[in-house]
């Protein structure tokens, strides 16, 4: 266990950029913004201009001293200046915050399964596709095992009970879990992974590896268990990367309660509000091959994950304008699946998701984001080029030509170049030339109603999006129902959209925020997502549950097609309430249908309750069935 724990155990700070020096104690109360920086030059600036190591616990819990002494800072001069003005407007924001299609190693080059960030990347789900059967996790501790020839139900792979570790290390052997009283527990449903003949399980800190078996339940081969909880998760090849988090309290003369981790072995950051969180992300590269060859790198901080087959690169993202200066860390990936060197980079604004980041062809990252915010006439839009130099990344090229008093709502990067959707009261669309990385350069810009939160090639020449509608009401805009559009990119200086569709307001899906619910099939010019319709007008009836598609023919977006898994869903999913509010965030999941695949030619739908076959005609025909009762609570 002391073996794996430690092996190639990299302990890392990501550096973010010092406030300047201390001023005086007697503050300016003109705004908020100077509120923030003011509390920020007396409590967090280290005064350094490279990071460097902490000389022991005591230092780590005075900066931790110094993040709390800023907070109470802000809230106390925020207080006089609530006392002096009165109620102060903070501005109005609306509207939602936050191609490749990539075949599974064990699938057949002709299905299309889930929709992925980086082609070769692989990410975790809850429902996964074999070569010969579909996996779909029906609680927190049973699998539904499903044959795709004929759709019929082989069985429930039970798992046991979901567990989540609080701290130590590793499992083996067959059917070995540790005592009860080393985890606490969650109803978190498993995501998982099928690499060649393996079922790969992830529940809580826990690892489960099944072999993979035609026509029966796959079988046990062993477990892992990691400190933390497993937040993200990605394979590549044979390599299963994992990002794990936990909380750490302030250090003792002891050191941090994390395995393997002491004070002295920790970057200091230059921006100390990098401790807020106090969480601690490892991350975690194992060989399937030999599932005791891992290497690890841990970070303080809470960060998300964009990965590509050569680099894993964490960042921070936020919708806090005040986080401005997310923090980026790349560690290289070798093909053994060695986590290697590591570098630090702070772009100049807030990252909004996986897709505003980009390794680029020639090595470089682009990075998209948002800074200030809106209302105020602060807001501000970014567009870095970062190159690896002298164990940083360093900026080589930036632009901020765009979208000034809006921010960013979503990122394409097709080709040499990168589509960018800003908002407040309408959709401007960019395109941006990245063909020169060290010149990246605004070719050209289209004004819509409404924005898209997600945008899908189609082809060379034509781009989706799909988000909402939205009314200019002046300084605010009121969000409506959900906004398919197809647009023109033959020319990215005269961008135009040639179609869209707008559906009534209460209308949602859940791929406006997670790619994987997207799917994408471009050999027949059609596209499809989960999706509800609501009757905003009368308390939310219900008017649709199932899943949406559109073919596109020529310039123009055919009549729809909808289907649904009526007569499969379950009594608990079909009584499933109403959509979260607000329902534009996306987290109103369809209880019918969750993810769609082409399999053998065939449109299947799936849902935590039943999977169904279609074929494609003038619309999508129903061909096999089958279900159970779940529970979807």
């Amino acid at each position: 266990m002391n073996r794996l724990l430690t092996s190639s155990l990299m302990l890392i700070l990501t550096a973010g950029v010092g406030c300047g020096k201390q001023k005086g104690n007697e503050f300016s109360t003109t705004s908020y913004e100077q509120i923030y920086q003011l509390c920020s030059e007396r409590h967090l600036d280290l005064g350094l201009s490279a990071p460097r190591y902490y000389q022991g616990c005591s230092e780590v819990s005075s900066d931790l001293t110094d993040v709390q002494n800023y907070y109470t800072c802000v809230s106390e001069e925020s207080r006089k200046i609530a006392s002096q003005r009165g109620p102060v407007a903070m501005g109005s924001i609306s509207g939602s915050a936050d191609a490749s299609d990539i075949v599974a190693k064990s699938a057949s080059a002709s299905d299309i399964l889930t929709n992925l960030r980086e082609s070769g990347v692989d990410e975790s789900d809850f429902i996964k596709v074999s070569e010969s059967q579909i996996f779909v996790a029906k609680s927190a501790s049973e699998i539904q095992v499903i044959e795709r020839e004929g759709k019929t139900l082989t069985g429930t792979l039970n798992i046991g009970s979901q567990v989540a570790q609080t701290n130590s290390g590793f499992t083996g052997g067959r059917d070995v879990l540790p005592s009860p009283d080393r985890y606490y527990y969650s109803n978190k449903k498993p995501e998982m992974f099928i690499s060649g003949d393996l079922l790969i399980v992830m529940r809580g800190s826990e690892v489960s590896y099944y072999r993979l078996k035609a026509r029966k339940l796959p079988s046990r081969l062993s477990s892992q268990v990691w400190p933390g909880v497993i937040e993200q998760a990605r394979l590549s090849g044979d390599n299963l990367i994992l990002v794990s988090s936990e909380s750490f309290e302030t250090p003792s003369d002891t050191g941090f309660k994390l395995t393997g981790v002491s004070c002295d072995s920790v970057s200091r950051p230059l921006n100390k509000l990098d401790l807020q969180s106090r969480q601690a992300t490892r991350v975690i590269s194992i060989s399937l091959k030999d599932f005791s060859d891992v290497s690890q790198a841990v970070v303080l901080g809470n960060k998300k994950i964009y990965m590509t087959p050569k680099s894993v690169y964490l960042y921070g993202s936020s919708s806090d304008w005040r986080s401005e200066g997310a923090q980026v860390t790349k560690l290289s990936l070798g093909a053994d699946g060695r986590l290697g060197d590591v570098v630090h980079g702070k772009v100049r604004g807030r990252i909004k998701d996986v897709w505003a980041l980009s390794e680029l062809p020639s090595g470089e990252l682009a990075v998209a984001s948002s800074s200030g915010r809106l209302g105020n006439n602060t807001a501000r839009n970014h567009f870095e080029i970062f190159t690896e130099k002298n164990s940083q990344l360093e900026r080589v090229a930036q632009t901020d030509d765009y979208g000034a008093n809006e921010d960013i709502r979503s990122v394409r990067f097709v080709g040499s170049i990168a589509y960018v959707v800003t908002f407040k009261n309408t959709d401007p669309l960019f395109a941006i030339d990245i063909s020169s990385p060290r010149d990246p350069r605004i070719l050209g810009e289209l004004k819509i109603p409404g924005f898209s939160t997600y945008m899908h090639p189609l082809s060379e020449t034509q781009l989706i999006g799909l988000g909402f509608d939205a009314i200019d009401l002046g300084n605010r805009a009121a969000i409506q129902g959900i906004q398919v559009s197809l647009f023109d990119t033959r020319q990215p200086t005269e961008l135009s959209r040639t179609d869209v569709k707008i559906h009534e307001r209460g209308s949602s899906t859940p791929a406006t925020t997670d790619h994987r619910a997207f799917f994408m099939d471009q050999s027949e010019s059609l596209f499809g997502f989960p999706f509800k319709e609501y009757n905003y007008t009368r308390q939310f009836d219900s008017q649709f549950s199932g899943a949406l598609f559109y073919k596109v023919q020529g310039d123009q977006l055919s009549e729809e097609i909808r289907v649904t898994h009526e007569g499969l869903t379950s009594e608990s999913c079909a009584q499933q309430g109403l959509p979260a509010l607000p329902w534009w965030s996306g987290r109103s999941v369809s209880p019918e249908i969750e993810r769609i695949f082409k399999l053998a030619g065939e449109i299947v739908t799936v849902s935590r309750s039943g999977v169904k076959s279609f074929r494609l005609a003038e619309t999508l025909e129903v061909t096999e069935a089958v279900s159970w009762e779940a529970d979807c609570r």
